[in-house]
This record gives structure tokens, sequence and C-alpha cells, in this order.
């Protein structure tokens, strides 16, 4: 017996001995506890200088999520703060080491705030608010889109099919080039205008899908970061829940998909979801069990007469061309109702003769290659507007289809390029050769056969129907053939010898063939992006012996380390792009290339680089962004005197300047040498004066970087995204001259601490290419532009300025030291002002009030209101999206007046923080509230004289002479406001209760309330006496009080008993009228609130309650029922008691 009962005592000591052993070392280690909480903290903080970055940034507007998670790193910023102190104070006090209870408490507590910095150093969050905005969709089609039959027929039915609540998945079909795509941008544009879903994305599918790529597109749209962190079908998922109403368009599709395995939600998931799916194929859709199918057909022959003549700008009532019409409408029949053909045909055809027509329509006329019969309805009228290009236009043409399906095609890529192809002909530098490439690529997209994309025409994008054809043009002509395909193996090296072409982009090649390929005509290799997957990392050392006529070689996004020995063979090379080769270290292999016109080594980790490239004095393009630790010895750079573009911004500061020079890094002045530099990117951490100004007054793109300022990530954007920018602190000093020289044409500048008295004194011209403008600590600056006539400005000021930052300018009062002429800002569209309390803020607004999207005031001492003025014919603010008001000690209102606004004034506000504005007794006006119908978030912090969200007794004043039955009928104070709202965040409120009952019945969208630090709130929601007779009223216009309210959260309210009571009503409120969408309820430190709008058949989809223990014990619950269906879900909230540790503390 003895034996068995030692096991059971051995066994027994085990279980008990850990949990001693935990505790005794919350006593023993808590200093060590404590300091590992701390270096846990401070390396959340780049995390969180990003975030905060983020969260605050132009014209973006961050989302609860990114708003939460900063609150918590706050928080947990000042607890470690609070116990490092507490350790601090009594390290060599005896008594504290004997106090068991506080060291026992501050080491648990220590090690479960660890926890809570690992959750959130893990914790990937949305930064960007996934509010629906009206997206302005430019689209081929789109202005003719309702004029034609078959299109509007379409249009009609998929707009029915997404109002009707039992169709969740659409499918549309049609032949390639009917106009699905053009149709599906139309479809999402009358979506998002209507206000049908709060968010629609689109992704293109394609033959070949890339799940990872799909989601990242789509995480994009929605806000989501999907650069920093990678996106699982899972986060996709929580996304898209997040959002609630999206509506996904997944566009050419090609094959049947699970789209879970995206992270869409299944068919039951109640979120508000809703998918159309395009494809060529009826079956696709069939198999995706598409609800509603409908097929966009072709145009009739009088819709597509009417299009083609508007193409072909062919006018049927002139006398002359009465025999070219004749033949026009044969040409418009053969092009056999298809949008696509009818507009690339009809351009190439504007301004032709009638024989020309009619040779057209002999050629329409001719026989389709068997081999692309799926493409036998467009192919020929692609064919012939391919034929009728210049040859310069036709090899645009090839190269555009070079780019995977669906491919953003760079401009700037394009031209590269084309210098290495050399078919340009007679240009020889690069600004003429992107100029001839623009030239030619303006012809394609007037020709239709390339699409506009992006804001600045510095990407195209090519129509996969014009892709399939332009890849069998160029792999069936002249040997000029090209292979662009995305598929699993790599390509048969024996079948493309004779390519002049070859592209394997965004491919699974891991492997090269060791015997190298014989391809003597190849000019330009693609082997861009197999690293994803497959990680490319060597290249056979003879694989390029075979290829010596090669002109262009990208090898960007793969792993190698190293360039194979047979780059020796490359002596015809021009172009070689090693772009995010992020692994390669050794180029020693180069050294033939005498003809080398452009490289790029960004972001990848050579080392002796110079030693290379020093030799190839021909090099008009050189890239050293991102390159780690990088050394620039002398008489490198002046060497390379034939360079137009220099970038090494990013990479390398240690220039020698003026009379320092040591001779170990290059000095600034070799710059001086490159007499014909038109683009440059350089950083500088030392303060120099006008010795380049004769090489900048020259340049015509730059991107330029003086003195210690944290690189941001607009600084070093992809070539195309390249703008005129300067960044620049001066550390008190006078602006130097070079900035001056290049101040006129600069579109971005960013200037910090600076003692110059302006940017501008016209005679200037007023900065007209400024963008983007930044000042910071420019403590001499009382105007940013000057009038020293004293009159009038002779020029607009700043039109073309899009966003706005002034941080810290003590003597700022103004823009311009007169009148600002009409035009000026009258682009803006972001402002964010920070302590410059004599700025006169109404003169921006006023000048920038059709065009602001974005406003943050933050630390103006003198502000009374935002808005002091009113004119009853103009709009005020009316595209303002986001609005921050923080620390603004002086504010009464957000505006002054009492009479409604004038239509459309703010009606497109969605986001709204007010913080720290202590003179403020309400947030908004009763008038303003019913003007924001389209508020979607709302956050009131710190205020300490806040009394309410709107004054309710306003209301309760103007009804008090009239019967009770009166004021129950009248709801129209409060019709309207609130009636969008979604998230509502409030905290240091002094009123009683936060909604009336009539305005609570307004929030049938609120999807999350928090309310903190309310020390007289006594309830959340309160109606007055005989407001809701029988629990009748307190239902909404969808029969449910808070319909989609899934979290609350109530703490530090003393003084709450109640979340709904109505005055002498008793138990009006039946719970299973409230919250049926909650899923998490969070309660600390209320201690009399004694009742949850919880019963036993309420809120069926709640997952967690959390409080205190005690407190969640001592809740009153209608029946036993419900207080068992609810103690599975309880967690408990951990409570700090830290006046108690501290008052402990003092005694000892």
């Amino acid at each position: 017996m003895w034996p068995c009962i030692m096991d059971i005592a051995k066994g027994a000591g085990k279980m008990l001995w850990e949990p001693i052993k935990l505790h005794a070392s919350y006593f023993i280690c808590c200093e060590r506890y404590v300091d590992d909480l701390n270096v846990h903290v401070k390396k959340l903080d780049p995390k969180k200088q990003a975030r905060e970055k983020m969260a605050n940034e132009i014209g973006k507007e961050p989302s609860s999520e990114l708003l939460d998670w900063l609150k918590n790193v706050k928080k947990v910023n000042d607890d470690a703060k609070r116990m490092a102190d507490k350790v601090g104070e009594h390290q060599h006090c005896f008594t504290w080491f004997s106090d068991l209870g506080s060291r026992h408490s501050l080491g648990k507590e220590a090690v479960e705030k660890k926890a809570l910095v690992d959750q959130l150093q893990e914790q990937n969050v949305v930064c960007i608010s996934v509010t629906a905005d009206v997206e302005v969709i430019e689209s081929l089609f789109n202005e003719d889109l309702r004029v034609y039959q078959s299109t509007d027929l379409a249009l009609q039915k998929v707009m029915d099919a997404l109002q009707n609540n039992g169709v969740r998945k659409i499918g549309l079909h049609g032949m390639g080039g009917v106009g699905k795509t053009t149709l599906a941008r139309e479809i999402k544009r009358r979506a998002l205008e209507q206000k049908m879903f709060k968010k629609a994305i689109m992704v293109t599918i394609s033959q070949n899908p890339n799940l990872d790529t799909i989601r990242e597109k789509m995480a994009e749209q929605l806000g989501f970061d999907a650069k920093q962190y990678s996106v699982s079908s899972e986060k996709l998922f929580s996304l898209i829940k997040q959002v609630g109403q999206v509506l996904i368009i997944l566009d050419d599709m090609w094959k049947s998909l699970n789209l879970s395995d995206i992270g869409i939600p299944p068919d039951r998931s109640p979120d508000g979801c809703k998918i159309i799916l395009t494809s060529r194929n009826l079956e696709v859709c069939k198999s995706m069990r598409s609800k509603e199918i409908i097929q966009l057909g072709v145009l009739s022959s009088e819709d597509s007469w009417k299009m083609f003549k508007y193409y072909s700008e062919v006018v049927e009532s002139s006398i002359d061309s009465g025999n070219v019409c004749c033949v026009a409408r044969e040409v418009a029949d053969e092009c056999k109702g298809l949008p696509l053909a009818i507009a690339t045909v009809g351009r190439a055809l504007i301004e032709k003769s009638l024989p020309e027509w009619e040779n057209a329509l002999v050629q329409l006329r001719a026989s389709v290659p068997d081999n692309i019969f799926e493409l036998k309805d467009v192919f020929m009228q692609l064919k012939f507007s391919y034929d009728h290009l210049s040859t310069e236009a036709q090899s645009c043409f090839l190269l555009c289809s070079l780019f995977p399906e669906d491919a953003e095609i760079s401009v700037e890529q394009l031209t590269l390029y084309a210098m290495g192809e050399g078919f340009l002909g007679s240009v020889s530098t690069l600004q003429e050769t992107k100029n001839s490439v623009l030239s030619l690529v303006n012809k394609l997209k007037a020709s239709c056969l390339l699409l506009e994309e992006g804001e600045k025409g510095e990407t195209v994008k090519m129509h996969d129907v014009v892709r399939d054809v332009a890849i069998y043009i160029g792999s069936n002509e002249n040997h000029e053939g090209c292979l662009s395909k995305s598929y699993q193996n790599e390509p048969d090296w024996e079948n493309v010898k004779d390519c002049k072409r070859l592209s394997v982009i965004n491919n699974s090649i891991c492997i090269l063939p060791e015997k190298p390929p014989e391809c003597l005509h190849i000019q330009t290799l693609l082997l861009e992006s197999n690293s994803e997957f497959s990680e490319l990392k060597t290249i056979p050392d003879k694989f390029f012996e075979g290829m010596t006529s090669l002109r262009v070689l990208d090898l960007c996004y793969t792993s190698i380390s190293s360039l194979p020995a047979s780059m020796s063979y490359l002596t015809n090379l021009q172009v070689l792009d090693l772009d995010s080769c992020s692994s390669l270290e050794d180029i020693s292999a180069l050294g033939s290339q005498n003809k080398l016109q452009v490289l790029s080594l960004r972001n990848t980790k050579v080392k002796a680089w110079s030693a290379v490239v020093g030799k190839f004095t021909g090099l008009k393009y050189l890239d050293l962004r991102g390159i780690g630790k990088l050394r620039i010895p002398p008489k490198v750079i002046s060497n390379l005197c034939q360079l137009e573009e220099l970038h090494v911004g990013g990479s390398f500061t240690k220039w020698e300047v003026g009379g320092e020079e040591t001779g170990e890094n290059a000095p600034l002045h070799e710059i001086q040498s490159l007499i014909k530099l038109k683009t440059l990117s350089i950083e500088v951490d030392k303060y120099w004066e006008g010795m380049l100004d004769r090489v900048f007054i020259k340049l015509e793109r730059f991107d330029i970087v003086l003195g210690p300022i944290i690189t941001n990530s607009w600084t070093y954007e992809k070539r195309a995204s390249l703008r005129a920018s300067i960044r620049v602190n001066l550390s008190n000093l006078g602006l130097p001259g070079w900035v001056s020289t290049l101040l006129h044409k600069t579109e971005r500048l960013e200037l910090v601490n600076s003692s110059c008295p302006q940017l501008d004194a016209t005679g200037g011209d007023g900065l007209q290419c400024m963008k983007i403008l930044e000042l910071e600590k420019c403590n001499e600056m009382e105007f940013i532009i000057i009038d020293q006539n004293r009159s009038s400005i002779p020029c607009t000021v700043l039109p073309r300025l899009k966003n706005l930052q002034l941080k810290n300018m003590e003597k700022l009062t103004g823009i311009c030291s007169s009148p600002l002429p009409n035009g000026s800002l009258e682009e803006l569209k972001g402002l964010k002002v920070d302590d410059c309390s004599k700025l006169n803020i109404h003169q921006i607004l006023l000048m920038s009030n059709d065009r602001l999207e974005y406003l943050y005031i933050s630390r103006h001492d003198s502000m009374k209101e935002i808005i002091s003025t009113c004119s009853a014919s103009r709009a005020l603010l009316p595209k303002l999206r986001t609005m921050f008001l923080i620390e603004l000690p002086e504010l009464m209102s957000i505006w002054k007046g009492d009479s409604v606004l004038p239509l459309g004034s703010l009606s497109n506000l969605t986001f709204l923080d007010v913080t720290k504005c202590n003179e403020l007794r309400y947030a908004l006006s009763l008038s303003l509230a019913q003007t924001l119908e389209s508020l979607e978030e709302l956050y009131v912090y710190d205020c300490k004289m806040m009394e309410g969200l709107i004054p309710y007794d306003v209301v309760v004043v103007e009804e008090a002479s009239s019967a009770a039955t009166t004021f129950r009928k009248s709801i129209s104070p409060f019709s309207r406001i609130f009636c969008n709202l979604r998230h509502l965040d409030i905290q240091h409120c002094l009123g009683v209760f936060l909604f009336p009952l009539r305005l609570a019945q307004n929030l049938i969208h609120l999807e999350r309330l928090s309310i903190a630090f309310c020390n007289r709130m006594e309830v959340i929601v309160r109606g007055e006496e005989g407001e809701a007779e029988k629990g009748e009223d307190i239902v909404s216009g969808e029969g449910i009080l808070f319909p989609r309210l899934q979290e609350v959260e109530l703490g530090e309210l003393p003084n709450l008993t109640s979340f709904c009571s109505v005055v002498g009503a008793g138990e009006a409120f039946s719970p299973v009228q409230l919250l049926p969408s909650l899923l998490k309820v969070h309660v600390h430190d209320c201690p009399r609130l004694t009742k949850l709008p919880l019963g036993s058949q309420s809120s069926p989809n709640l997952e967690m309650v959390k409080g205190e223990k005690e407190w969640f014990e001592g809740l009153v619950w209608d029946d036993e029922k419900s207080k068992t269906r609810f103690i599975p879900l309880f967690e408990v909230y951990e409570v700090e008691k830290e006046e108690e540790d501290d008052g402990e503390d003092e005694e000892i």
C-alpha cells in the first residue's frame, strides 16, 4: 500500500509543484519580468510609429481596428512605464522585498502584459477604413453603354438581381470582346452610386489564377496593407465579414473555383455579400452555382452601326461620304456586333478614302487561321487594326503582349525595353525615347488596342482578347515571335530558337537547362518574377552562350545570388534589369557589355559593384536604390559621363561636401560633371549650398533628400511614380539656392527646421506645380507666399496642390500676405494642421471648399468653430469624408449656425473624431446632425465638458408646450440622424443617458458601441413616460432596436444601471427585441449594472460575455434558462487594482 500511497503523493506533488513554482516566480523574478516587459514594449515602437503615421496620413481614413490597436498599444506602454517606475521606487527598500503580495501581483501582471504585447506584435490590422466610396471608373464604352439595347438589357437584369435578397451569386457570360468587363465596371459604379453596398471590389481571375495575388488585390481594395502583411484566406474572410456588405466581381473566369480557397464567404453566410462572375463559358457560370445567369449578347445591327459611326467618325448626312457610308455599313457588319472589334476597326479607318475602305472590307472577309478558332469572331478585325499601325507602333504593341494577362504595363518599363531593342530609329536620349514611346502608346490607345490605367497615364493595360491576338501575330509573322504564357512548366527551349522576344514572367521556373538554348535571334528575354514559389536560384554557367544577339535581359524578382559566366557572350546587351534580386551579391561576370545603356541593381545585395559598373561609360540609366551599406568611392560616378538618370537615394548618404573631402567617399561635386543628367534621386546627410545649380536647373525629374530625415515610402516609389520631390531638414538654416532653382517645377516639398521667411516672393509663379506641401518648424515663416507689391497677386496660388500639411509653425498666419486670387487651392483634397495657433484655417477651407476630402486640425488654441461662414447657395465641404478635431481648447462648435445647412453640405462625411475639445458641450448641433446622413464612424474622447452627442433638450424645449401625445407622434427632429452610423466610441461624457429612444430607433446600421469613463451616465437608451407603451414603439424601421449591433463595450461607468429604460414603463422592454446580431459584450467597472438586455431567446449568435467574476455572479436574469445559457459564454476580465497597490506601497 505504501508504494501506492507514495506514487499518489508524488503525482499530487508534481501537480501542486507547477502552480507553486509559477506563483513563486512572480515574487522572485518580479524585476526581471518587468524589465522583459519593457524590452518587448520597445520592440512595438517601429510598428506603432508606422501605423500612427498611416492613421494620420492625409487622404486616408484610419479604420476602427487600427485605432483600437493603437489605443491598446498606448495602454500597455503606460502600464509598462508605471510598473518600471514602481520597481525603481522600491528597488532599495527592504520592506518592498518583504511585501509578498505587491511583488507577486506586479510579477504576475508583467507576465500577462508581455503576452498581450506579443499578441499586439503579431496582430495584423486593417489600416484604412473600408467606408464605401463612389469610385470614378473610366472605361472604353461607359459613355455609350446605356444607349445599346443588349448592354442595357443585361445591365438592368444584373441590377435587379443585386436587389433580390434571394440571389447571392450572379453569372454574366458572353464571347470574348463583347464587353463583359466594361459592363461589370459599370455595374460596380452604379452599385456604389446607389449605395447598395459599402464596398465593391473587382479582380481578374484569368486562365491560370494565382490565389495569393487575387487575395492581395481584394484585400488592398478593402483597405488592408497587403504589401506589408500576407493575406490568407482566413484573413480575407475576416476583412469581408468586417465590412459586411461587399460586392465582389470576379472577372474573366475560365474554370470553376472553390471560393473558400480565396477567402470569399460561403453562400449561406448572412453578411450581405454578393458575387458577380464573368466568363466566356456558360458552363463555368453553372458550375459556380450562379443563382442568376445573364448573357451579354452582341450588339444588334443598328446598334453596331451607331457605335461604328461614333468611332470611325463617319457622317451619314455628308454628300461626299455617300459611297463611304455604304461600304462602312458592310465593314460594321463584319465586326459581328463585338464592341471591341467595332472600336478598333472604326478608329483605324478615321478619315480614310473610299479605296482604303474597300480594301479594309476585303481584308476583313479573309479567312481566319484555324488554330485560333476561339478568336475567329474578332481576329481579322484586330489584325486589320494591327496592319494599319506604323512599324514602330507594331513593335510597341508586341512588346505589350509580353506582359502577363491583366498586368499593369509601365510606360517607363516599355521605354527601357524600347531603348534596348532600338526600334525607334534615330532617337538617342532616354527622354526622346520616352516621348516616342508615349506617342506610340497614345496611338495604340486611340486605336483601342491598349486601355488607360492609372491616374497619370504612367501605366496601360491590354485587353485579354487583344493580347491573345497579339501573341498569335507575334508568334507567326517573320520570326518576330514572342512567347508569353502563364503555365506551370518551363518553355520548350527547342521550339523557341527563332523567337525574337521571349517572356516567361510569373512562371514557376526553378531550373534552367544546362545545355544552352540556341536562340540566335533573340533580342529580349524576360525572366522576371520567378521567385515567389519556385525560386529560380541559379542560372547555369553556359545558359547565355547561344544568345549573342540579346539586347534586353530582365531578371527582376528572381532569387539568384550571382550571374553566370556566359554573361560574357552578351556583348550586344543594352538593358540589364536586376531589380529586387534580393539575394544577388556577385556581379563580377559582367564587364564585356560595352554597349550597356540601362542597369538596375535596385534592392540587391551587391558589394563590389564600382569596379564593374565603372567600366560601363555608355550608361544612360543607373539605379542603385535600396542597396544596404552601399559605398560609392571617388571617380566612379564622374566617369559615367553619359548618365541621364541616376538613382542612389536610400542607399548612400555619405557624400563628401566642400572642404571636408577625405578620399573615402565620392565628393558631391562629381555629379556636376554629369552634364546630360535629367533625372536624379539622391540623399545627402549634410547641408550644402549652391554648388550644383548648373546641373539642377536642367533636371526634369528629381527626388532629393537633404539632412537627417527619416525617409518615407513616397520617396522611393517605383520608377513610374517618381515625382519632382524635395525633402529638406535645414537645422534652422536658410533655404539653399538650389532649392529655389527647382521650386518652380517641384511637385512635392517637405521643409523642416528652416529659417526662411517664405517659399515664394511673387514675381514667382505661385508654386504652380506643387501638389504636396509639408512644412514643419519653419518658425520665421508668417506667410508661405509674400506679395512684394503689397497689392494683389498676379497669378493663382498653389492651384494644383492636393495635400497640405503644416506642423509646429509658430508665426504662420496665412498662405499668402495678400487676398488669394480665384482658383487658388482649388484642387486641395487633404489638409492637416497641427500646432499652428495663429493660422487662419478658415481662409484655406473657404478656398478649398469644393474639393476637400480630408481635414485634420490639432492643437489650435484660438479656433472656436470649424465652419464660420455660410452661403445659402453654396454647399459647405460637400466632398469631405474624414475629419479629425484634436486638442482644440476653445472649440465651441463645428458650425456656429443653428439654421439648416445648405443642401449638400458635409453630405459625404463618413468619419468624425473629436478628442480633447474641452469647451465643446455637444459633438454636433441638431441641425448639423440632421445633415450628416452619411456618417458611419463617430469617436468622441476626453472632452471634459461634453454633455451629449447632440442637444436633446432643444427638442424637448420645442415640444414642452405640447401634449405628450404630440411628442410621441412627432419624430421629425431626430429623423435620419445617425441613420448610417456603424461605429460609435465615446469617453468622458457628462450626460446621464446617451440616446433618447426616438434617436436610438434610427441606429439600424450600428455595429460597434463603446462607452467609457462617463461617470454620470445611468442608462444608454432612455425613453420618456408613455413613449413606448407595451414596448410597441421601441422597434425601428427594420422591426428591431439595434438590429446590426455586434459588439458592446462598457467600462468605468459607476452609475450605469440599465442598458435601456423608459420612464414609468417598468419592464416594457422585452430582451428579444434588442440586439439580435450581438456577438461580444465587454463590461468592466460598472458595479450598478445588474441586468443585461439578454434573455433565453435573444442574441442567438452571441459568442462571449466578458467582465469581472463578481459582477457576473451578481447579475439578475429573467429566468434560470437565461442564466444557464450565458454561463458557458462568460470570460473573466482581470481588474487591475492599481490604486490599492499604490496605497500599499506608500504605507511601506
